[in-house]
């Protein structure tokens, strides 16, 4: 989609986008709702799969999630290892530092505070 060419047509796109933004965020809240009470009813009679009319199914799931790697965690481990708090932080700081930088642009959309309305 090619960037609108106009102000004109460029503040009608913004109107949009900031229409649609405001609809998403009340269907993303409902549809959080539900889940949840579907999941409390799937959880509570055992259930793993509901067939859906269109022959699609919902398929309740389980995952479990390992906790991201701290520095906290790295030095307290170069520490036993090392035997010196000065290298083992050296160490973290080093790795630290050699991680790869990536950027990426995003679009926010930000409330009004009541004075500005």
């Amino acid at each position: 989609m090619a960037p609108p060419e106009t102000p004109h047509a460029f503040k009608e796109v913004v109107i949009e986008y900031s229409g649609v933004l405001g609809e998403q965020k009340i269907m993303r809240k409902r549809a959080s709702e539900l889940k949840a009470e579907v999941l409390a009813y799937m959880r509570e009679h055992t259930i793993d799969e509901v067939d859906l009319r269109d022959g699609s199914k919902l398929v309740r799931k389980r995952t479990k999630k390992t906790e991201g790697l701290k520095k906290e965690h790295i030095a307290g481990e170069l520490r036993k290892i090392v035997g010196s708090d000065v290298a083992a932080d050296e160490a973290v700081e080093n790795m630290l530092a050699r991680r790869a930088i990536g950027e990426s642009e995003t679009l926010s959309l930000v409330k009004a505070s009541p004075q500005e309305a």
